[in-house]
């Protein structure tokens, strides 16, 4: 039994604090409760509705009637100071109420209103920590499906609680943290919105780039894919699978970011290695294209040993620079193209056909290596933007490690 006398003191502690902190019950520093168990019915003006997919994807909210939310903040009403857990599908995600607005909550969200003695701040930065959601996956009750976390089983969980001006400075240090992590977040969307839109008037030639003397560039000429690169696939086959050999990329391992995942990869023998790459051998500077499950997601390969499954493999052509075509693969420009041909259809498959058919708007060589270039150092600011970001997750969560247990 959870009792007022387990105590103990974090490995991490900020200066003047030497205070042992003390265990207590959920339900002995908080009030716990759940939002409504009916679904009520929506309307296009009214009161905030909050669910877990407003917690957890910043969703915004549904609305209710006045009515409605009257109803059911007689039994459940957040206020600034409250913190909000989702309880149902996605767990043990937390949000702090620092606002002023009156709002209800369906039943997949937790509702915990802290004593005078806690902060919310602190319970809200104790429940990023994902204490509770390791303690609740190892119980049965979550292997029904969505996850669920009782709300009596929340009340039971213990929490770690230190004095009331010790939660002031961790709560206040986080949030700083959090406010940090936030910008570089902010900035990280600024350039993606920035490089969204510079490729959309580029390849629209609203933006056209000039020669080394000033001077305008030649018109653009339009082409099939397939009459100035070549496209082929990987096998079709489905070969032996080993513990250890030769990589097989397929569809899935390509990511959205333009890399390969090598997290999830099947192994092949040297002898299915070798037939599959008398067909389709890789080479660095080639480009990949999922067809099967996850569609496009172009990559430009800079290794290449590996063999490939239920990818399109386009290699370079001398008027058409893969570094370029990279970049227009991933433009509206082709989706427009993908979605007439399937009449607006869910996509799932795309046949090799399809994409040597694929037309392609393209400058000269010399403007599609300035094009290239530019979108290239946009992609390299990014790629350090979201380094910094990383860097202060990590930060972040080595800190929580080390400050709560």
């Amino acid at each position: 039994m959870i009792t007022k006398t387990d105590i103990y003191s974090p490995k991490l502690r900020f200066p003047n604090f030497n205070d042992s902190w003390t265990f207590y019950r959920l339900s002995e520093v908080s009030n716990v409760n759940d939002g409504t168990h009916f679904t009520p019915q929506y309307v296009s003006e009214g009161v905030p509705f909050w669910s877990v997919e407003t917690v957890v994807g910043n969703a915004q909210p549904k609305f209710i009637s006045k009515e409605s939310h009257d109803e059911m903040i007689r039994r459940c009403r957040p206020k600034k100071g409250d913190i909000l857990l989702t309880r149902i599908g996605t767990l043990c995600r937390s949000k702090l109420i620092d606002w002023e607005a009156e709002f209800s909550i369906y039943v997949s969200l937790a509702l915990i209103s802290p004593v005078k003695t806690v902060l919310g701040s602190y319970l809200h930065t104790y429940f990023q920590t994902k204490i509770y959601e390791k303690e609740f996956l190892s119980k049965s009750l979550l292997t029904a499906s969505p996850k669920k976390i009782n709300v009596e089983d929340l009340k039971g969980t213990r929490v770690s609680i230190p004095g009331k001006e010790e939660q002031k400075e961790i709560a206040s240090f986080f949030s700083l943290l959090d406010q940090k992590i936030e910008k570089q977040q902010e900035k990280i969307g600024q350039l993606e919105l920035f490089k969204k839109g510079m490729m959309q008037k580029i390849f629209s030639q609203e933006v056209r780039f000039k020669d080394e003397d000033s001077k305008e560039f030649p018109e653009w000429e339009v082409y099939t894919l397939a009459d100035v690169s070549d496209v082929r696939d990987g096998t079709h086959d489905s070969p032996k699978y080993i513990s250890v050999g030769y990589p097989l990329i397929t569809s899935k391992n390509l990511k959205s970011n333009g890399k390969i995942n090598w997290n999830d990869i099947s192994y092949i023998s040297q002898f299915d290695y070798e037939q599959i790459n008398k067909r389709s051998n890789v080479d660095k500077g080639d480009i990949l294209f999922g067809m099967i499950g996850t569609i496009g997601n172009p990559v430009l390969v800079n290794n290449s040993d590996f063999a490939i499954k239920n990818v399109a493999l386009i290699k370079e052509s001398e008027k058409l620079l893969n570094k370029y075509l990279i970049y227009y693969l991933k433009s509206d420009h082709i989706n427009k193209q993908f979605y007439l041909e399937q009449a607006g259809g869910t996509q799932k498959f795309i046949a090799l056909g399809l994409i040597r058919s694929l037309s392609i708007y393209a400058p000269g060589i010399e403007e599609q290596k300035k094009i290239a270039s530019f979108l290239s150092s946009v992609d390299d600011k990014l790629e350090k933007e979201k380094e910094k970001l990383e860097a202060l997750q990590q930060q972040k969560k080595g800190f929580l490690q080390q400050m709560f247990i």
